[in-house]
């Protein structure tokens, strides 16, 4: 990000330019960067002791305004925070020099992106891996028994692979983990779910908001298969298409909202349980 001040008989103006898309979920890692960049004017300034709070808007469409607090820190070096969001102030450092100060602009959607850390490509492997394993079941609900006993074969190589992957450190995008995460959770043991609930924790930690789902998800199968309640409702049994045993209670349904995983009393169906 670049911002720009200026100071005019007590008011402030200026623009913030930065990437034309981005998300995070800890104001470290950053995905679905670009594909471009965008400047946005300073609506509005204020001072309050040592913070200027600037509000930048969409030039595209006004209501669309962001709130940045700036706090300087040395004549040199600055701090820039989102107001309301829970990350730590991302650094800025001053320049005269509007050639090194320009804000990038070849981004790929398709990469994680760190801050001091260099962008980081999914494991081609790991993708091939999940793709494949998302392809054997298009047609699960109207597979045979035999049908899926082959799957569960292919399943079981597809998690050694994985495993080797992982311990490997081939493992390194947030999209690599959430994807492991779907490959150990279509296993037959509590610790491949388990296992397949870390990964999924360790995607949202690299900012994948994707692995939301994931994550729920497995911590359900895992629950359900040691015999307790599944808390979030992901669970059906194949047979009759139900969630019990189902604690409805433990989790509110605005928590189950920031997971991606429907209210308690929904009744959709998503994917069932393969036992």
């Amino acid at each position: 990000m670049m911002l720009t001040l200026e100071r005019k008989t007590g008011q402030y103006s200026g623009s913030l330019t930065a990437p034309e898309h981005w998300s995070t979920g800890d104001g470290v890692t950053f995905t679905t960067v670009g594909p471009g960049i965008v400047t946005r004017p300073i609506a509005s300034a204020s001072i309050n002791q040592t913070v200027l709070r600037v509000v930048v808007e969409n030039p595209m469409d006004r209501t669309d305004k962001d709130e940045f607090d700036f706090t300087l820190v040395n004549p040199t070096d600055a701090s820039l925070s989102l107001v309301g969001a829970p990350f730590m102030p991302w650094p800025l450092e001053k320049s005269t020099n509007a050639d090194l100060a320009a804000v990038p602009i070849a981004w790929d959607p398709a990469l994680s992106y760190t801050i001091d850390r260099p962008a980081v490509a999914p494991n081609a492997e790991m993708t091939a891996i999940f793709d494949e394993d998302q392809a054997d079941r298009q047609n699960w609900q109207n597979m045979t028994d035999a049908q899926r006993a082959a799957v569960a074969v292919q399943d079981a190589l597809r998690r050694k692979r994985t495993r080797v992957l992982l311990e490997d450190g081939e493992l390194r995008a947030g999209e690599d983990f959430r994807r492991a995460a779907f490959v150990f959770q279509h296993g037959e043991a509590a610790d491949d779910f388990l296992v397949a609930h870390t990964l999924a924790l360790a995607a949202l930690a690299m900012g994948d908001a994707e692995a939301r789902w994931i994550a729920a998800a497995t911590l359900d199968r895992y629950l359900t298969t040691i015999g307790k309640a599944q808390v979030y409702g992901t669970q059906f049994d194949r047979q009759n298409a139900v969630r019990e045993p189902y604690d409805r209670a433990l989790i509110p349904d605005s928590l189950r909202g920031a997971l991606n995983v429907p209210p308690a009393a929904k009744k959709d169906h998503t994917e069932p349980i393969r036992k």
